[in-house]
């Protein structure tokens, strides 16, 4: 029985795998880098005689296989980034390729082998480019170069979940910091990383749900960043109009609430406190420019409102509340003073009307209390029916304390307060008022 002779594809790769397997430890880095290099150039032979798939399938597998160690002794070494990056990329390349090769003519084992391989390669990329990328946006662009060149599919997509979640945390910190234009910007880059992992990831139901919770994500801070630029857009057209009241610019106050509402809309139900500024800014619109308080109020007490659900969050110091409040107080001072205005004409029109009344009242103050009591209740008597006059000393009253149980019960009985407006009519709990006037007058004197 006669042995087949190996191909020269074999014989490059059996001396390349002499060399790999002597790289040591226990060896300076750039001796093995230098075995390795060897093996490299031994493996690239294989691949070039190779005759058939299952050999360039091979020959590709050693080749990622070498490129991988290469690449973590070069950044061990201290070699520069670029070339630490290239033997990753000739490594996911050689996997790719010993996949692709592999799939016709290797067993399914083989397979999952470089896959394997090929994910925990990606692992140790990911980790030193981590210690290396300097700001989250350039380890995006480092994987976004590689990306093409992993074979597996749950991999790739995870790659561009991880680019998405490095624009989406980007757009997050822009945030943060008040820069709504470069968080807009982050979130729009978010777009094409969660579209190709969807894509990637069609029948991996984990990648999936990640793709639409991070589109969720993306789409609630699109909104609040769209709603602080509405706002922004907003205050600035109002501090233009501010300059310059005397020549008001009524369409420009128009586009100042359209832009304030529309940064209401975007924040609606997404962000508390900003809905809350921007009502705030639309009542002092209403407020100060168009002097619409029934529109103002209405703004700012729903500012208000929202303000108030924040807790424990306390924004009680922040300036846009405190304009709220300030001004709400300003109407509440302004209505109260109004009814005040409005009872007094009223009233005044009344004692007009009651001047009989009051004459007779008059003409009887200097009567003995219990003489003029008696006409009182008889003339006027109170409207509650159960309340009585009682003149009848108990035993073990005095007159003194007679008189002024009569006139503090008397004060009870003729109190405005007991006088039913709506039944009676102002005119009744005006003449009652006065009555009182003059018991608690005569009662503070026996008092003394």
């Amino acid at each position: 029985m006669t042995s087949s002779k190996p191909s020269d594809a074999d014989k490059w790769r059996e001396e390349g795998n002499n060399h790999y397997k002597s790289v040591d430890e226990n060896m300076s880095p750039p001796v093995n880098i230098l075995r390795l290099q060897k093996s490299l150039i031994c493996y690239q032979k294989s691949r070039t005689c190779s005759t058939c798939e299952s050999e360039t399938a091979s020959a590709s597998k050693n080749l990622a296989l070498t490129n991988w160690k290469l690449a973590m002794l070069s950044y061990k070494a201290g070699e520069k980034w670029l070339l630490v990056k290239l033997h990753f990329e000739e490594s996911f390349k050689y996997f790719n390729e010993a996949c692709r090769m592999g799939e016709r003519t290797k067993n399914q084992l083989w397979i999952d082998n470089i896959l394997a391989s090929s994910r925990s390669c990606w692992g140790d990329m990911l980790s030193l480019v981590d210690s290396t990328a300097k700001e989250r946006l350039e380890k995006a662009r480092i994987i976004q170069e590689v990306i093409h060149l992993i074979p597996a599919k749950d991999i790739q997509a995870d790659c561009y979940l991880d680019i998405a979640r490095i624009h989406f945390h980007s757009g997050i910190t822009a945030i943060e910091t008040g820069n709504y234009s470069d968080c807009l910007y982050q979130m729009k880059e978010c777009y094409y990383p969660l579209n190709e992992a969807a894509r990637v990831g069609i029948g991996l139901e984990n990648i999936q749900q990640e793709v639409r919770i991070l589109e969720d994500d993306v789409n609630m801070h699109t909104c609040i960043a769209k709603a602080m630029q509405s706002r922004a857009t907003g205050d600035n057209i109002f501090q233009t109009i501010l300059m310059d009241e005397e020549l008001l610019n009524v369409d420009m106050v128009w586009e100042v609430i359209d832009w304030y509402k529309d940064s209401i809309l975007q924040a609606r139900d997404l962000d508390i406190k900003l809905e809350a500024i921007s009502l705030s800014r639309l009542g002092t619109v209403y407020n100060r420019v168009l002097k619409i308080q029934f529109k103002a109020k209405e703004y700012l007490k729903k500012s208000i409102e929202l303000a108030q659900s924040l807790r424990p969050m306390d924004v009680t110091s922040e300036d846009w509340y405190q304009n709220c409040t300030q001004i709400l107080e300003k109407y509440q001072q302004e209505s109260l003073m109004q009814e005040q205005e409005d009872v007094k004409k009223k009233k005044e029109s009344v004692l007009t009307e009651l001047a009989p009344e009051l004459n007779f009242l008059k003409a009887r103050e200097e009567e003995p209390y219990d003489t003029f009591l008696t006409w009182l209740y008889g003339t006027f008597p109170p409207k509650n029916p159960l309340h009585k006059l009682e003149l009848t000393k108990k035993e073990e009253e005095d007159d003194f304390q007679v008189k002024y149980r009569c006139l503090q019960k008397a004060i009870i009985h003729y109190h405005p307060d007991r006088v039913d407006e709506a039944k009676f009519g102002l005119k009744c709990k005006v003449l009652y008022e006065e009555i009182t006037k003059r018991l608690t007058k005569r009662y503070e004197q026996v008092k003394v």
